[in-house]
């Protein structure tokens, strides 16, 4: 028994010292350290006893790739999220979250806010379903409309609003 846990640990340390070795190799950022991913800790609140738990999105480094035309830089998003307008979607008290509609904003930029997305952000569970998402600072924004499909083009088009939510949400009652 002592030679198969050695025989193991000798192979865990050589898949190790592999892995090390190609990460000196590998060209990339310091976020990702040239994986191209990144790992998101996120709070979520389980609204049936207010427990908070840690969620692990990976997404794409958006480091390691500049956002080029017609996708907008982190920065951008940053810009039309603070000008736009945003409305508190009332209906759904137990998930806040607020939404800005296509016909609020100038549409070439509406749909490259849509295009972004899709194109740069990642599938998020949210109210038992997948939404394409994607986090700017504080908060993280989805679309609102069909569940993302693998290789179809973003909907550009037929997307009515974006939605957007902090991206930590406190306990009910413990918001000061």
């Amino acid at each position: 028994m002592p030679s198969e846990v050695g025989e193991h640990v000798d192979r865990i340390e050589k898949i190790n010292e592999r892995i090390h070795h190609e990460d000196d190799e590998e060209e990339g950022c310091d976020v990702c350290h040239g994986t191209t991913w990144i790992f998101l800790a996120e709070d979520i609140t389980d609204p049936s006893n207010g427990e908070v738990g840690k969620a692990h999105n990976p997404v794409r480094c958006r480091s390691c790739e500049p956002a080029t035309p017609p996708h907008l830089t982190d920065e951008e998003l940053a810009e039309w999220m603070a000008s736009t307008r945003w409305r508190y979607a009332k209906t759904m008290p137990q998930h806040p979250h607020d939404y800005s509609l296509r016909e609020w904003n100038d549409q070439e930029l509406f749909e490259r806010v849509v295009k972004t997305i899709w194109d740069r952000g990642y599938d998020r569970p949210y109210l038992r379903r997948v939404w394409r998402s994607l986090d700017v600072g504080d908060f993280y924004i989805w679309i609102a409309g069909a569940p993302p499909l693998p290789e179809h083009p973003a909907p550009v088009k037929e997307t009515a609003l974006v939605n957007r939510a902090r991206r930590v949400q406190e306990r009910l009652g413990e918001a000061g």
